[in-house]
């Protein structure tokens, strides 16, 4: 292709361009994205964004197209943000059936020393193995 075939097709598409439309414009709610998805985000209800948009701004919309421009947009963030990596498999363990519990007391002992006093202090521990059916009576 010569150099002035170029510049022929680059005119033709810019006498297309200046004399027509995209069929689809941007959303008139474009310019507003962020403050209606920080109001999104806040907890406001869609009739009191819609609200908002009336009173400050001008902009009559209904609920439902509203809601079609969050979701709209929202969705495309989250096509744009790097997919998260595979989660790693979970494990599966075998845990072994209980049958029995094991039940701790202290036990007094007398206290062996030069100054046995015969007093007895509870110091030790007893370690019993019990049924768990035992527990649940």
């Amino acid at each position: 292709m010569s150099q002035d075939d170029e510049m022929t097709e680059n005119l033709d598409l810019q006498k297309f361009l200046s004399n027509n439309k995209p069929a689809h414009s941007a959303s008139k709610l474009e310019p507003f994205k962020k403050d209606i998805l920080l109001l999104k985000e806040q907890k406001f209800s869609d009739r009191q964004i819609c609200e908002y948009l009336l009173i400050s701004k001008g902009i009559s919309i209904s609920q439902q197209g509203l809601n079609r421009f969050i979701h709209s947009r929202l969705n495309a963030e989250k096509t744009n943000q790097p997919k998260a990596t595979a989660k790693p498999k979970q494990r599966q363990v075998s845990v072994p059936k209980i049958d029995t519990a094991i039940s701790v007391s202290s036990v007094a002992v007398e206290k062996k020393d030069n100054k046995s006093t015969g007093k007895t202090k509870p110091h030790d521990f007893k370690i019993d193995r019990v049924p768990l059916e035992e527990l649940m009576k």
